[in-house]
Formats: C-alpha cells, structure tokens, sequence
C-alpha cells in the first residue's frame, strides 16, 4: 500500500508540482492544502501516514488555524507571540509549527515532515522539540525530499545533516564535566557512531562509511542510544548538544 502524503504549504505552484513528482515515484497525494486550517482539517478527514507543510504562512492565513481551535505554542518555544514571526517587519509568521503541535496531539498516528525554506536553527530546533519525524529544505531537488521522506516513512526521525547540526549547535550551553561523564561509556567505534548520528546520517549511510554491515551499524546505533538514555536519534544529538560534546566529538569536522 502506497504512503498517503496531505501537503500544506501556501505557494500553490510549488505544492502541485511536488504533489506531481511524489505521485510519479508512487506515493499518494490525498491533498494539498494551502492554509494551516485546510491542512489541520484534511488530516482530521483522511489519516494521512504523513503530512508535509511549510513553516512560514501569512499571518491572515495563520490567524484561521487560531479560530480553528489550534493550542497555541509555549512562548519559549520560539518567540514571545503564539504565532511568532521569525524576522522583523515581515508579515510571515511561523504558524506551521502551530499546525505541526496540533497535528501531533490530535492525530498521533500522522508523522510530520517539515519541508521548509527556513535554515533557522532556532525553528528547526522548535520543530523537533514539538516531535516532528523531518525536517528538510525545500529549495533542493526533489530526489533530495524524497529521501528524508523516504527515511521518514520508515519510522526514522530524518533532518538534513546541514539544518540538525545547526540545530544541535543552537541548544544549551556545554558542560564540560557532563560530557565526559556521557562518553566515557562509550566506546572508539561508538563514538564514531554518535558523531554520525549528530551530522545526520542514516543507518545505510553509517555502515557504507564504516564498512560495516547494515545490521552492525544498527546494532551500533541502538547501543549508542541506550547508553545515552535517548530514545530516538534526535534525543541522542540534543543530548550530545545539552553537555557540550559536539567538539569532543568532531562534528563538522
């Protein structure tokens, strides 16, 4: 059974022509929507696995899903305004992480992925704290969604290396003592493990770089995990982040 998409995202052009392209490679676009309220209500309606939406709407647009009934975001999240905007004296604001916290509580099933122009390590950071499957660019080519699609259909919590390493950088400050203390149990080649992790690599592509095995790699990541106390890739790098290991680690390097 092909995987059922909803897209949400307000430039009309670019949402048909990715519908177009996602139906080619056989997925099944069920909708595409163009505001907040449209996308909130088409998942209601049609259970998608995945919806895909933009960060950024206008704020007339953002204001519907409001009236909608959407909970409003922690202040701390991004900004002091239930629907924040990201730069000033513009009229876009971020009322898609809105529409993603909405999606995720009252509709657990559906996974989100993110598809945005936004490199923001403070909103991408926010979208993953929400609990969103993906994050990815939508000013690449399309074989390069579809691949954190892909990843995200597969149960994996998927980001551009680029947009996570940013994101893992944004969050708190380091504590030297801590970061010891987490990568002292682990060992050479778990490391090597990790620092992947945190620049965004899939499975596949830590075994290929390694030459290990698929299977080992896997069993490496899920050692890694455990021992960190992170249940999924994304906690393991916010954990990396938090004690100030991303340099001990090489990240970016």
């Amino acid at each position: 059974m092909p995987t059922r998409i909803v897209l949400c995202d307000d430039h009309t052009l670019l949402t048909e022509s990715l519908a177009a392209s996602l139906t080619a490679k056989g997925y099944q676009v069920e909708a595409v929507t163009s505001t907040p309220a449209q996308g909130l209500a088409a998942v209601a309606s049609l259970d998608p696995d995945i919806l895909m939406l933009d960060v950024h709407f206008p704020m007339a647009v953002a204001q519907r899903l409001s009236q909608a009934g959407a909970p409003h975001l922690a202040p701390s999240s991004v900004g002091e305004q239930a629907f924040p905007v990201s730069r000033p004296n513009s009229r876009m604001v971020t009322a898609g992480l809105e529409l993603a916290q909405a999606v995720l509580e009252r509709h657990p099933r559906t996974k989100v992925l993110m598809v945005s122009a936004t490199d923001d390590p403070a909103i991408v950071s926010a979208a993953l704290d929400l609990g969103v499957s993906g994050f990815t660019r939508k000013d690449q080519r399309i074989d390069g969604i579809v691949q954190i699609l892909e990843r995200v259909a597969g149960g994996e919590v998927a980001v551009d290396p680029e947009l996570l390493r940013a994101a893992v950088r944004h969050l708190k400050a380091p504590d030297v003592d801590q970061a010891e203390r987490t990568l002292r149990y682990l060992t050479p080649r778990e490391r090597e493990v990790l620092r992947r992790i945190v620049e965004g690599e899939s499975t596949k592509q830590i075994a290929r770089a390694m030459d290990i095995a698929q299977s080992t790699a896997r069993t490496h990541v899920q050692n890694v995990l455990v021992k960190l106390g992170a249940h999924s890739r994304v906690e393991a790098s916010a954990i990396v982040a938090r004690v100030g290991a991303v340099d001990r680690l090489g990240v970016g390097q």
